[in-house]
């Protein structure tokens, strides 16, 4: 029945297996919300939850599960405009057919032919081995990351390019969902950047080894960031997940996330890396908290984004108003 099942789905066109992918993202390999990322993500709450000191005389699985999944969080009207941008991002997702990979593998061919074109073809020779393998993975990490850092450090100092990702901040809660919380606009830009950051570096690692060095990769997905997928979904939470204060200097963990969200004036425009957080060291954006901190999130006083329609819509409205304003002062 498994079989038939399978040879039904793989049957059918990619877009319509797209679509019930978007559906039921639990059987998607390539979605947070895979069934093995929320096993981990169970799994993981269920150890900080009964191990933590703070339970250590009121555990029980109805409060782990009350904690973990406050009600009052999951019926919100910010967690029902979460899933509405997850359905429609996901439709534009499944119309458009377009990849942070694809793109850059189309950039990394073009950048490669334009490195042959200009220096002929490369005089140097490797031969594959592991440690290269290593070096190229982690390389292809850490450029792909310092082009979501460079992406989102624009989305948040470009005021015309703010007016769209403050929709991801308007949210008033931190759900898993809320990762998918993002305008259209944002996703074509940082899927821009990001392709292009990561298609320039493969294009040139791939013209000085005459591409013979692979990845380590599962199913497509770089290890690392295969890896980081399951905690993921611990960043748009309200799980405390701190790596310490160290690791924090090398690696992003949930909580530094947590803060990018936070209200606090300290806190703003912080921990902008999705992996490596020594990129937020490097530019001086790295907020590392010594202590627990109680957080508020979303956007003081926000009340542009109370439906669908003004969450996609009003940013375009807000950044043209920008735009005519910037355009009178120049003139003056």
């Amino acid at each position: 029945m498994v079989h038939f099942c399978e040879w039904v789905f793989e049957s059918l066109p990619s877009r319509l297996q797209s679509l019930l992918f978007l559906l039921l993202p639990l059987f998607d390999l390539h979605n947070r919300l895979a069934w093995f990322y929320i096993l981990g993500f169970l799994v993981i709450a269920a150890c900080l939850y009964w191990f933590s000191p703070d339970n250590s005389k009121d555990r029980a699985w109805g409060k782990f599960f009350n904690d973990t999944f406050p009600p009052a969080l999951y019926v919100s009207h910010s967690f029902r405009l979460d899933w509405q941008c997850y359905l429609i991002n996901g439709l534009l997702k499944v119309a458009l057919n377009l990849s942070v990979a694809s793109i850059a593998m189309a950039i990394a061919l073009s950048s490669r032919q334009i490195f042959e074109s200009i220096f002929g073809v490369s005089p140097l020779r490797f031969e594959s081995n592991l440690l290269l393998i290593l070096i190229h993975t982690f390389f292809s990490i850490a450029i792909f990351d310092l082009g979501t850092y460079c992406a989102h450090y624009c989305l948040h100092k470009v005021p015309l390019l703010w007016e769209f990702h403050r929709v991801h901040h308007a949210a008033e809660g931190l759900t898993p969902i809320t990762g998918f919380r993002d305008h259209p606009i944002d996703v074509a830009f940082k899927k821009t950047i990001k392709s292009l950051f990561l298609g320039i570096y493969l294009g040139g690692f791939n013209y000085l080894t005459k591409g013979q060095i692979d990845t380590v990769t599962v199913d497509g997905t770089l290890i690392i960031l295969f890896l980081f997928d399951f905690t993921i979904n611990f960043r748009h939470s309200h799980l405390w997940i701190s790596y310490g204060w160290h690791l924090e200097h090398i690696f992003s963990s949930p909580i530094l996330h947590q803060i990018h969200h936070s209200q606090k004036e300290i806190h703003l425009d912080k921990n902008l890396a999705e992996v490596f957080s020594f990129w937020d060291y490097l530019f001086g954006t790295l907020y590392v908290p010594t202590q627990r901190e109680q957080l508020i999130v979303g956007i003081p006083g926000e009340r542009d984004y109370e439906n669908i329609w003004q969450l996609y819509f009003q940013p375009f409205t807000k950044a043209w108003k920008k735009l005519h304003h910037s355009a009178i002062a120049s003139n003056l």
